[in-house]
């Protein structure tokens, strides 16, 4: 990106946010919105009283030829350049390399090795052995200098405890840290203790919410979250139906049931009521999750080997269900997260005093 582009960039910027907000300086706003009425993107452009000298610039074959070989040969400085075009029988000094270099953005190493991974991504070309040893320098100092290569938010992250200090009546303060390596984006969260179940709590409730926002958006999140409650609240549902007929007759039920029967019925009705409420939803959920394995191997495998076709598909379904809702937990709106925020609450107070 020149020099050039930045700065209509920013100016588009400008006028963006201005429409957003409702309200900018109009020293800066109403000037830049005329230009761009006017003449579009271009006519934003830095306006200088300096008036270029075409007549100083080298001629655009040779230009072109600075661009190239800055790219097929990213490690050469200004002079090396100059003398590799003039092998070629194109004349340019040392200067003016550097000066196409400066309206091409490609000033130094780092800037032009940017440029060549983009060039290459987009066009699909295949890196010389100078190029690739270029690169691979670059990534060792960026190493050295404890700068990580990696593809997208959340592939990996550094975390540390740190000592911050300490509070009367409540004791030493430590502060979890996450760093994304690929976002620079840091997360912290205090906490009165050190040790691992902190460590894996602000991971969970800091970082992977906001990575998955990242990686599939804000509302497709909330969309997954309220879905995945609703699912905990009508599988618990369903399955203490199943335990009303079996145990009282309920919803043209048989009632009254013996041995194997009873212990079914107790399991899924008192346990599909403790889940549909988010109360111990993840040690429940597990538990009717092995009661429908069980259920499906005395009562379907045997008749055939696929379940859709021995009429157990409904008990599988529903086994790989609450396994599911076990592993995810009860979500916010349940009793489990009210009695935490409770005691947290309780706690606090009772610190306080």
């Amino acid at each position: 990106m020149s020099t050039d582009e930045k700065i209509i960039k920013t100016k588009v910027g400008l006028l963006k946010l201005s429409e957003m907000l409702g309200s900018v300086s109009e020293a800066c706003f109403y000037r830049f919105k005329e230009l761009y009425e006017k003449g579009g993107e271009l006519a934003l452009r830095e306006i200088s009283r300096r008036k270029p000298c075409p007549k100083n610039r080298v001629e655009e074959h040779v230009e072109k030829a600075v661009v190239e070989i800055a790219l097929e040969k990213p490690a050469f400085g200004q002079v090396r350049v100059a003398d590799e075009l003039t092998k070629h029988g194109l004349f340019v000094s040392p200067t003016g390399v550097r000066s196409v270099w400066l309206r091409h953005d490609l000033e130094t190493f780092r800037k032009r090795l940017k440029a060549l991974e983009a060039k290459a991504a987009q066009e699909h070309l295949i890196l010389t052995e100078e190029q690739l040893r270029a690169l691979e320098r670059a990534r060792e100092e960026k190493e050295a200098h404890g700068e990580i290569e990696t593809l997208h938010p959340g592939y990996l992250g550094t975390q540390d405890t740190y000592y911050v200090g300490t509070i009367k009546s409540v004791g030493r303060i430590y502060q979890q840290t996450f760093l994304d390596t690929y976002a620079k984006v840091a997360f912290a969260k205090l906490y009165d203790r050190k040790n691992a179940l902190v460590a894996a709590d602000l991971l969970n409730d800091r970082v992977l919410p906001a990575v998955l926002r990242a990686a599939i958006g804000e509302h497709t999140l909330q969309r997954i979250s309220c879905s995945s409650k609703l699912m905990r609240v009508m599988m618990g549902f369903m399955i203490l139906c199943h335990g009303g007929q079996k145990l009282f007759g309920l919803l043209d039920g048989e009632g009254h049931p013996q041995g194997l029967w009873f212990w079914a019925g107790m399991i899924e009705f008192v346990g599909g009521s403790l889940v549909a409420l988010g109360l111990f939803a993840s040690p429940v959920a597990f538990l009717l999750s092995g009661e429908m394995a069980v259920a499906y191997f005395m009562v379907h495998a045997h008749l055939r080997f696929w379940p859709i076709l021995n009429g157990g598909e409904i008990v599988v379904a529903n086994c790989f269900a609450f396994l599911y809702i076990s592993a995810k937990g009860a979500g916010a709106i349940s009793l489990d997260t009210w009695i935490d925020h409770r005691d947290a609450v309780i706690g606090s107070r009772a610190r306080e005093r």
